[in-house]
């Protein structure tokens, strides 16, 4: 997702093309130097590209379903979910634990 549509990008490309500078493009198109300069470099960073995650797996990925039972059946909260999962043999820290239940934890209800 760009800040500017592509029809702008274009532009950008042109007028680079035909006064080889970047002061010049951004004062003729109106945009940033900034803006001229990610564009000309083909810089991905800041056009809405996802950075993904290495492929390793998580610790907590083999208790993920004992935690969703225990979060959604049982009530309880990190520190005894954390408790349990110990007692399985989780070798992790309760950081990425408690992480991991704010994420599957239903909402509470307003009174």
């Amino acid at each position: 997702m760009s800040l500017l549509d592509e029809k702008t990008l274009e532009k950008i490309r042109d007028v680079y093309k035909q006064t080889g500078s970047i002061r010049r493009t951004a004062k003729e198109v109106g945009v940033s130097r900034n803006a001229v300069r990610r564009e000309v470099r083909g810089s991905k960073k800041g056009r809405g590209q996802v950075v993904s995650r290495c492929g390793r797996a998580s610790k907590l990925d083999p208790y993920k379903a004992k935690i969703r039972y225990l979060v959604e059946e049982k009530k309880l909260n990190g520190v005894r979910i954390f408790e349990e999962i110990k007692a399985l043999g989780y070798q992790g820290g309760s950081t990425i634990l408690n992480d991991y239940i704010s994420t599957i934890r239903p909402p509470k209800k307003e009174a």
